[in-house]
C-alpha cells in the first residue's frame, strides 16, 4: 500500500516520460524502455490511502494504462504518435485531477479518498470493454431470446400434432414480423435514450463554472480572443512554451465557436485533429500546428520566440 501523495507524484512523473516519449526524439528501443518505466511506475492495480497508516483504502486500477502501452501500434509512426500523445494526455489531466482532489492536512479524509474513486472512475481511466455494458447486454438478452423462439418455431418436432403447414407458415411470419418491429422500436428508444443522455452531460458541462480542455481547467465563459490575449502576455514575459500552448488552446476554442469541432474534457489534440480531415482548407494548417505544439509541450524543451511568432503566423492561417 502506497499514500495519496506517492501516487500523486509517480503519476506526474509517468506523464513526463509519456510526454518525452510522445516527442519522437527517441528510438524505437529508447522509447520502449521508457514506456516500461511508465508502466513499473504505475502498476496494473494498487492499494493507496490518505496516508500509509490509514485504513481508508481505495483499490486503483491502472490497467487501462497498461492496455494502452501494450496496443501501441508498431508499423504506422503516425497513429502510433496519435497514441503516445493520447497517453501522455490522460496522464496528464489525472495528476491534475489529484492534485486539485488534495485538501489541507486538517480536511477529512474520507472526502479526498471519494474523490479519488471519483476521478478514477471516469470514463477514461476505465477499459473499454466496460463501457455502455448495460445496454450491450440489454441488446445480447433480446438477441437471445429471438434465437430461441425462432428456434422453437422453425425447429418444432414435427410429430407433434399442430395446425396446417399454410396456417402455421403464416403464423410464423407474422411472429418474425413482430419481432422485428419490436426490435426496432426498441432500437428507436435505446437512441433517444442515449440522445438524452448527451443532452444532459452537455447541460452540465454548461452548467459549471469551469471547462477542462487538454487537462487543464478554465472558466466556462473564456473565449479563444482572451485565451490569444493571455498568450501574448506570456510571450512579452520570454514564457514561450506556455505562450505557443495558450495560442494552441485558443486555436480549439475559436474551431469550437466556428462549429468546426466540440471540446471534452477527454479528447486529445489527436482527436480534434482528426474531426477536421474533412475540412479541405483547415486541416493543412492545423495539422502543422498540432505537430508543433506537441514538439514544443511535450518535448519538455525550450521555445524560442521565432517558434511562438511562426505558431502565430500560421494561426492566423487558420484564424482569417
Amino acid at each position: 500500500m502506497t499514500s495519496f501523495e506517492n501516487y500523486a507524484q509517480r503519476v506526474e512523473e509517468a506523464a513526463k516520460i509519456a510526454g518525452n516519449v510522445a516527442s519522437n526524439k527517441y528510438s524505437k528501443d529508447e522509447s520502449d524502455d521508457l514506456l516500461r518505466q511508465v508502466k513499473e511506475l504505475l502498476p496494473a492495480t494498487e492499494d493507496i490511502a490518505r496516508e500509509v497508516q490509514d485504513k481508508d483504502i481505495t483499490h486503483v486500477d491502472n490497467a487501462w494504462l497498461h492496455r494502452l502501452i501494450d496496443n501501441l501500434e508498431e508499423d504506422d509512426d503516425d497513429k502510433r504518435s496519435s497514441q503516445l500523445v493520447g497517453i501522455a494526455n490522460r496522464l496528464t489531466a489525472l495528476g491534475h485531477r489529484l492534485r486539485e482532489s488534495q485538501r489541507p492536512a486538517g480536511a477529512e479524509a474520507k472526502a479526498t479518498q471519494e474523490r479519488l474513486q471519483q476521478i478514477l472512475a471516469r470514463s477514461e481511466y476505465q477499459p473499454d470493454e466496460t463501457k455502455d455494458s448495460a445496454i450491450q447486454g440489454w441488446i445480447k438478452k433480446i438477441q437471445q431470446k429471438i434465437r430461441e423462439l425462432l428456434a422453437k418455431l422453425f425447429f418444432k418436432n414435427p410429430s407433434a400434432a399442430g395446425p396446417s403447414p399454410g396456417s402455421l407458415q403464416a403464423l410464423r411470419w407474422l411472429i418474425i414480423v413482430a419481432l422485428i418491429a419490436s426490435l426496432g422500436w426498441a432500437t428507436v428508444l435505446l437512441i433517444r435514450r442515449f440522445q438524452l443522455r448527451q443532452a444532459k452531460l452537455k447541460d452540465d458541462e454548461s452548467e459549471n463554472e469551469t471547462r477542462e480542455i487538454l487537462g487543464e481547467q478554465f472558466d466556462a465563459d473564456v473565449t479563444a480572443d482572451h485565451l490569444m490575449r493571455t498568450a501574448a502576455e506570456m510571450a512579452r514575459k520570454g514564457e514561450y512554451r506556455m505562450a505557443i500552448r495558450r495560442a494552441y488552446l485558443a486555436l480549439l476554442y475559436d474551431l469550437e465557436q466556428r462549429g468546426k469541432l466540440r471540446l471534452h474534457r477527454a479528447k486529445t489534440n489527436r482527436d480534434y485533429l482528426g474531426e477536421l480531415k474533412n475540412e479541405q482548407y483547415i486541416y493543412p494548417p492545423v495539422s502543422v500546428l498540432t505537430n508543433n505544439y506537441e514538439r514544443v509541450w511535450y518535448g519538455h524543451g525550450t521555445a524560442t520566440m521565432e517558434d511562438y511568432a511562426g505558431f502565430i503566423e500560421k494561426y492566423r492561417e487558420v484564424a482569417r
